[in-house]
């Protein structure tokens, strides 16, 4: 039972970073060793895809100047240590409530701020 489910996350994580790879450039993480050094964002959603049976990442995704990047966040590094965002955002899910909200806008239920995250959706669209 286990193994189909971790086949299944496996699947819905490929599918959140394919669309993830066709709206938003993607980079490698670096925390900011100093607050000044992170970049300033408007807005920004981390989901942390730990309500799974598989190792799966934390996903960061946030606007800048020239539309919309993302990165895996290692396990320890916040959000707020990589950008310095007006308005954030994030939850616990499964991978398959990332892949809703990316596909069909619908918001994970623990999502602190689901405006937020509709906000930050509506970018990805322009």
């Amino acid at each position: 039972m286990h193994e189909d489910q971790e086949r299944a996350e496996a699947r819905d994580v490929a599918a959140v970073e394919a669309v993830l790879e066709r709206v938003a450039t993607r980079y490698e993480v670096v925390a900011a060793a100093r607050p000044a050094d992170r970049p300033r964002v408007s807005l920004a959603a981390w989901f942390c895809a730990c309500v799974a049976w598989s190792d799966t990442p934390t996903w960061l995704v946030h606007t800048t100047d020239e539309g919309l990047a993302w990165c895996h966040l290692d396990q320890g590094i916040d959000s707020d240590r990589v950008v310095d965002a007006e308005l954030t955002t994030g939850a616990h899910v499964a991978p398959a409530d990332v892949l809703a909200w990316l596909a069909s806008g619908i918001v994970p239920a623990d999502v602190d701020d689901p405006e937020i995250a509709t906000a930050l959706r509506r970018a990805m669209l322009r």
